[in-house]
């Protein structure tokens, strides 16, 4: 026995409705990026066509560049004193998103 009775029936026209609908707009979508394809073939033809007939303007030349003179050298460092090698100090400071100061030192022996 067969239950589906008319609202089965009713859904399987609207289903089939639209399918027939759905296919319409995809056909037409197509239809109308082929068009557009068309258009944009005949824009680049014809700027092409436009670009052929028009004059290149001059290029001015490079302007020469300005000899620099040399940079003077630079006096000799004096002799800093060494490190003492039996122990570094290292101190970072800075400053926290608070606003408060801070620093961490550390020391190597």
């Amino acid at each position: 026995m067969q239950t589906t009775g008319k609202s089965g029936e009713k859904k399987s026209h609207r289903i089939m409705l639209l399918l027939i609908v759905g296919l319409a707009a995809f056909s037409s979508a197509m239809n109308e990026l082929n068009r557009v394809r068309e258009f944009t073939l005949e824009t680049g033809r014809l700027v092409a066509e436009w670009t052929d007939n028009t004059p290149v303007p001059d290029v001015p030349d490079v302007p020469e560049v300005p000899d620099v003179p040399d940079v003077p050298d630079l006096p000799e460092l004096p002799d800093l004193p060494a490190v003492s090698e039996k122990k570094v100090i290292t101190v970072v400071h800075f400053q926290k998103r608070d606003g408060k100061q801070c620093s961490i030192s550390s020391s190597l022996q």
